[in-house]
Parts: structure tokens; sequence; C-alpha cells
């Protein structure tokens, strides 16, 4: 009998000490609901996030300084699980695996890391070793045929506002291609902010979707280019959207 009360005993000291060293820092959306929580045990971190409805939006590890890190899974509005794998100093990093609706897939993300940029790519994809004078950082693509093709130029003069460069390449592509569609947005990709134009033209008889994002720091502005087949658009837009958010500056 002694013997058991003691194990009662120490189980509930070490629940008890399990709990002191338990951490949780919770954030809350405008109407109370609440958003976020990090919970903190020892030196492990895990972070999950909710939609306003209360369903979970992600969860995974973080690192001291918030980067993702380990395991992560996300979820669609309605609680399904939408994407699961591995960060690695806040980038995808290997297998990842994707649920939309009722097809499974699989992509494989590796890190582009080349100062001052760092952002994810699917492991496929073509770098380009020596880009043109367009393109003066980087130029990727899916494949040869290129169903999508994605640029990063930088635009360092400090005489160009953000809006001008919008409006240099709006009247670029006007005067070069056949503009049926245009449609322009504010962003903020991780604390970057800047502008999102898509327009859907015709280069050399054939209709593609153009994705820009002009990003700015300070008086530098990064534009990030896509052009897409539009029969490949519907995987593809799932695809440009991750590389975007991950887009980042060291």
């Amino acid at each position: 009998m002694i013997t058991r009360i003691l194990f009662v005993a120490i189980v509930v000291g070490l629940l008890f000490a399990a709990c002191q060293n338990q951490q949780i820092v919770k954030k809350y959306y405008v109407g109370g609901a609440l958003k976020s929580e990090t919970i903190t045990t020892n030196d492990k971190r895990i972070y999950k996030s909710y939609y306003e409805s209360g369903k979970m939006e992600s969860e995974g590890g973080i690192a001291k300084d918030g980067s993702r890190n380990g395991k992560w899974a996300n979820y669609y509005p309605d609680g399904i699980l939408w994407s699961t794998g591995n960060y690695s100093d806040d980038l995808k990093d290997g297998l990842w695996n994707y649920k939309k609706k009722d097809t499974a897939y699989s992509l494989f993300w590796t890190k582009y890391i080349n100062r001052p940029l760092k952002l994810n790519l699917p492991q496929s994809w073509i770098i380009e070793d020596n880009p043109t004078s367009y393109a003066p950082l980087a130029v990727f693509s899916d494949s040869v045929d290129a169903a999508v093709s994605f640029s990063i130029v930088l635009m360092n003069d400090g005489n160009v506002s953000l809006d001008s460069a919008v409006i240099q390449s709006t009247n670029y592509f006007r005067s070069q291609f056949d503009v049926e569609q245009s449609q322009l947005s504010e962003v903020e990709i991780n604390g970057l902010k800047g502008k999102k134009l898509l327009q859907y033209v015709t280069m050399d008889n054939k209709k593609v979707k153009s994705a820009q994002f002009f990003l700015i720091q300070d008086k530098t502005i990064y534009l990030l280019s896509f052009v897409i087949k539009p029969q490949e658009e519907t995987f593809y837009n799932d695809v440009i959207k991750e590389i975007v958010e991950s887009f980042n500056l060291i």
C-alpha cells in the first residue's frame, strides 16, 4: 500500500514538474477567437494556428527565433488535411504530401539560397546558370519545355517607386503582347510589402498567364515573375503560391 502511494506521488510530482516547464503564448483575432498558440516545453516549441472559425490551420515545430523546423501539417478551412512535410530553417525540405479534393500528390522541395535570396523550389526545376541581362539574379523553369518559367529581377534604381515599376511592366506588356485581362492587388510576403500583377496575354500566338510580384525593401524592388501555360494553371497556382510565400532576403 505504501509503495503504491509513493508511486502515485512520484507520478503526480513528475506531471507537476512537466506543467511547470510548459509555457503557452496565445494570440487572438479581433473578435476574440483564438488565432495561434506557441507551446514551449523545456526546449521544444510547437506552434499552432487556427482559422477564425476555430478549426486548425497549421501546426508544427519552431525554433527559438520563430523559424519553422521539423514536421508540419496544414489544413483546409473545413479542417481536412491539406499538406504534410518537414521544414528546415523556415524552408520546406524534402518530400511533402498534398491532398486536393480527390487528388493526392507529392513534391520534393529544395532550398535555393544565393545571397540575398532565400526561397523554396521544387527539386526537379531547372536553374539557369547564366541568367540573361533582363534577369540578373536568377531564372528557373519546371522543364526544358517550360510549362512554367520563373525569374527574379533586381530593380535597384532608387528613383523608381513601386507604383512606377508596376506601370512600366504593364506598359511593356501592352506594347509587346495582346493583354486580355489584368488584375492588380496589394501583397505582403514575409514582411516585404508590394504589388501582385496578374495578366492573361498572348505570346507567340499562345495564351499564357503572367503573375508578377513586386516586393520592396528600402529602395530596392525585387520582381518575381512567372509565366504559366493555361492548361497547367490549376496545378501550378498552388506551387507558385508556395514559392512566393517562401521568398525571403538574407
